[in-house]
């Protein structure tokens, strides 16, 4: 790319704390060239008071009472998944047919909804569980099959879980959506437009005035773009290895519909 252009990032797909340590090392940056990049003060200055309020959103998101509740259902109703299906798993290999046929069926039954289901988002997994037990529940085969293999309570058990993690996680949602104005998704877009500024602001005093200093500005502001490019790419690749209970990432995505 020329000289004076900034590399593209998607800083909408950054994670909360990604989006925090980028922000402050661009800042870093700017001020450790600001001398030989002049005129850009202005734009600097609207980025770190955009950015300045996103640790206390981060703290305040992080530290939700019902989190830890949370973690525990989801824990709660993984152990129930993981726990009927290698109980059917091992009874398919069963020496009596009718017992192996059950135990296949319900296999398949899970297996239809994807081979790793304690690892999907928490609240696509909460849709996979309701419509999981839904089968097993009132599926006439199914219901046959887990009462054969003597599973009524566990599959109860997996539906109650299931049940009091989707009301927790509606109460949190109810206490993010009644905070003010000011929170971490709307802070971040704050923060966005004062990059588009202060990107934009350099661009302009580099193609008018051609300093060593812009050039050297844009090129260590785009060499620190590229490394968080290569984590989303790594990230969309499967290459990294992400726990399932991600809270940033989910309460990002739960909000953003909110206000979509």
């Amino acid at each position: 790319i020329p000289s004076c252009m900034f590399r593209y990032i998607s800083l909408r797909a950054l994670r909360n704390s990604e989006f925090i340590r980028f922000s402050k090392n661009v800042l870093k940056i700017c001020r450790e060239n600001n001398a030989q990049a002049p005129g850009i003060e202005a734009a600097v200055g609207a980025l770190q008071a955009a950015a300045a309020p996103l640790d206390y959103f981060f703290a305040k998101e992080r530290g939700n009472a019902i989190t830890p509740e949370l973690k525990l259902l989801d824990g709660r109703r993984n152990a129930a998944l993981v726990g009927i299906r290698f109980s059917a798993l091992g009874d398919s290999y069963h020496h009596n047919p009718e017992v192996a046929a059950a135990g296949c069926q319900i296999v398949k039954a899970f297996d239809q909804f994807g081979t790793n289901l304690t690892r999907l988002n928490y609240m696509a997994k909460t849709q996979v569980i309701a419509s999981l037990c839904n089968n097993l529940e009132h599926d006439a085969e199914l219901k046959a099959a887990v009462e054969l293999l003597m599973m009524e309570d566990r599959v109860k058990e997996l539906s109650v879980a299931n049940n009091l993690f989707n009301n927790l996680y509606l109460t949190r949602n109810t206490d993010y959506a009644a905070q003010p104005k000011g929170n971490m998704l709307s802070q971040r877009e704050r923060v966005i437009d004062a990059w588009q500024q202060l990107t934009g602001n350099i661009t302009a005093h580099a193609q008018l005035n051609p300093l060593d200093g812009y050039t050297k500005l844009i090129d260590e502001i785009n060499s620190l773009t590229n490394q968080y490019n290569l984590l989303l790419t790594n990230r969309r690749n499967g290459e990294e290895n992400e726990p399932a209970d991600d809270l940033a990432a989910d309460d990002d995505k739960d909000l953003q519909k909110q206000i979509a």
